[in-house]
């Protein structure tokens, strides 16, 4: 597996020329809804992922955030960070952040009936705003942390199943009602509020007491539970944040391929097919599969990884970046002669379409065999 890592690394390195600044530039939009419910627009900020394509094949899953100005631009930043190559731990992910109801005697609202109302503006009015106009997969989780992640929870306690995930980090229990707090214990037991769950208990000593009766009643397939008690208020906000990310959406981008070891392509489908229960969409397996066919070659398994290659080169025949990367594993592999004809033939794709970067590339590890 490091051998793997490293050597993905290393292209992901060499290969970062190739992707334009154009590419690579995430984007804040900015769009209203007419709300019937509360009888005015309602202003929703999506934050797209790099290279966004509203016709990409597969559907992107979406992160609904609760958080500030200053957090959200950390929350972009490192979920762009995590999802930014063929070997991120997490899918890109469409980032949309909770709007704040802002209408006549929304402020004379109580929180139950604020909340209640929001529920049924996201569900019926913001989401399938959103779908019409983006390429979204069934599969949002929401996230929160501290008095923020309160929100969530109330948003979890009105709309139990609604969210496939959710990301609680140092929430605050106190601040929640009696009731509704007995309702989402009840709920996080019993694995109903979502499917996949992440809780960090932060700095503030008064919310161990419910972490740890969370703990002791868990019985949820998918929980997780942390203490990031020992660290610093701000440092846990940023751990739990990727720990939960990565809890939730890590198994899509498969970090251990050692399970393939024998049954190779056909246990990665099998493995897809699993995900596809899980998450309700179908995953696109070219990435997993690239990094299977190298991590293959890498343990000496040749027959296998081809099998891997020649499967991914067939469905993506003109794909400048996969015969390179096929042409840099059969060299990593000793197998000069074929990597060669590989590499020509990354060459001419990216020279039939006029990819300089690419084409400059492979010159000049063509020229150093």
């Amino acid at each position: 597996m490091k051998i793997l890592l490293k050597s993905l690394m290393w292209l992901n390195c060499a290969l970062f020329a190739l992707v334009t600044h154009a590419q690579i530039a995430s984007k804040l939009q900015h769009i209203t809804v007419s709300s019937k419910l509360v009888g005015g627009p309602v202003d929703v900020q999506i934050y797209l992922p790099f290279d966004f394509d509203v016709n990409r094949k597969e559907p992107y899953s979406t992160l609904y955030t609760t958080a500030g100005e200053s957090r959200f631009d950390v929350l972009k930043a490192e979920v762009d960070w995590l999802s930014h190559t063929s070997f991120s731990p997490i899918p890109q992910l469409v980032i949309v952040r909770v709007p704040k109801l802002n209408f006549a005697g929304a402020d004379k609202l109580s929180d139950q009936a604020y909340f209640a109302l929001l529920a049924r503006v996201l569900a019926s009015e913001v989401e399938p705003t959103l779908i019409r106009q983006f390429n979204l997969s069934p599969f949002k989780v929401i996230e929160g942390y501290s008095s923020r992640a309160v929100i969530a929870l109330n948003l979890l306690g009105e709309m139990p199943g609604y969210f496939q995930g959710a990301i609680l980090s140092a929430p605050i229990w106190s601040q929640l009602p009696k009731q509704l707090k007995e309702d989402i214990s009840d709920n996080i037991a019993k694995g109903k509020l979502t499917n996949n769950l992440y809780i960090s208990l932060g700095s503030f000593d008064e919310n161990r007491p419910f972490f740890a009766a969370l703990a002791v009643s868990k019985r949820h397939q998918h929980l997780m539970l942390e203490d990031l008690s020992q660290h610093h208020y701000h440092v846990g906000a940023q751990l739990a944040l990727r720990h939960g990310l990565q809890h939730i959406l890590g198994t899509i981008k498969l970090q251990d391929y050692a399970q393939f070891d024998k049954s190779g392509l056909n246990g990665l489908r099998e493995y897809h097919q699993k995900l596809e229960q899980r998450y309700g969409y179908s995953i696109d397996i070219k990435a997993n599969q690239l990094a299977l066919g190298q991590y293959l070659f890498a343990q000496g398994n040749t027959i296998l990884g081809k099998n891997v290659f020649d499967e991914l080169l067939t469905t993506m025949p003109n794909s400048v970046i996969y015969n390179l990367r096929y042409g840099q594993t059969l060299l990593n592999a000793g197998d000069t002669t074929q990597a060669t004809l590989q590499l020509k033939r990354a060459l001419l794709l990216a020279t039939e379409q006029k990819n300089e970067e690419a084409k400059q590339y492979i010159e000049q590890v063509l020229s150093r065999l």
